[in-house]
């Protein structure tokens, strides 16, 4: 019970997203794994919020303009952030391609295509418990 409660207070899942079914997949995603949730609909929202001591996954929905520069911009706020790309099954291929290419070398950058909400809804669950993960056994090793 006790380890519940750390994450939540010490985590949130942040959606740059503008659709609202993405957004209540997310959100029910986020709270299985007591993550809090918080949606935004852009970059500057990010303004004045402590990012280093709870944010820990990005995730930009295909609606978003310019997915490519706002995750450049949220990592710029927070470079051990693991990025989920959320896009249409048309443009999964280029943003790929395009991410391969963009100042992401070292981090994590996941493109994922919404079409699928069953293979989605999975591989998003295994993005989480893997940060989780992480950031348990670095609190752990900085102690």
């Amino acid at each position: 019970m006790e380890e519940s409660t750390i994450l939540e207070t010490n985590f949130i899942l942040l959606a740059l997203t503008k659709s609202r079914d993405l957004e209540f997949l997310l959100s029910t995603l986020a709270k299985e794994e007591n993550i809090r949730f918080e949606s935004v609909e852009d970059a500057e929202d990010l303004n004045g919020q402590q990012p280093d001591d709870y944010i820990i996954t990005f995730i930009i929905g295909s609606d978003v303009e310019d997915p490519i520069q706002s995750a450049q911009r949220l990592h710029a706020v927070n470079n051990r952030a693991k990025i989920i790309l959320i896009t249409k099954p048309d443009n999964i291929k280029s943003l790929k391609e395009t991410v391969k290419f963009s100042p992401f070398i070292g981090t994590n950058v996941f493109c994922l295509d919404e079409s699928n909400e069953e293979k989605l809804e999975k591989r998003v669950k295994e993005i989480l418990r893997d940060s989780l993960k992480a950031e348990k056994y670095r609190s752990v090793v900085e102690e």
